[in-house]
């Protein structure tokens, strides 16, 4: 059986553009979300390394009691379900915290896709509902090796 690598790469294609999709949809969603709660600002610190990764909970200013918990109806970002027969994918209402960590997780994997493997990525990053923008702090983790040998 051999490979088709030109396959591979429009996989790799259509994912890339689905998470683009989803990206532009879920930031809007968010966007509206945070401005109808009066929260400008929401933080989320991420970092990964050895093939997995976390983001922390969403710190939202000002501080707006239990806004995370607080459910939105979701249209783009499906949640995986298992029972008998394996692993489906559902649609659900998410919490806004659920919703934040969704974007952050797709915003990764259209700007920097496995940031979570080998030494991995860690940073941050700040959702401005005032200013309808999300930024990122991104640092990567580079394993370097130095190698000389002499003779005298």
């Amino acid at each position: 059986m051999s490979i088709n690598h030109q396959e591979i790469l429009d996989l790799m294609r259509k994912e890339q553009e689905e998470n683009q999709r989803k990206a532009e949809s879920g930031r809007e969603l968010l966007m509206s979300v945070l401005h109808g709660h009066g929260v400008k600002k929401a933080i989320v610190a991420f970092d990964g390394c050895g093939d997995s990764g976390n983001m922390e909970a969403p710190r939202y200013h000002p501080d707006k009691s239990g806004i995370g918990r607080k459910e939105v109806p979701n249209t783009m970002f499906d949640s995986r379900a298992w029972d008998k027969d394996g692993v489906k994918t559902v649609k659900r209402n998410k919490t806004v915290d659920e919703l934040v960590e969704d974007l952050c997780y797709t915003l990764l994997a259209c700007s920097h896709p496995g940031w979570e493997i080998n030494e991995g990525a860690f940073g941050e990053f700040t959702i401005d509902s005032d200013r309808n923008a999300v930024s990122l702090e991104f640092s990567q983790r580079i394993e370097s090796v130095e190698y000389s040998e002499e003779e005298f």
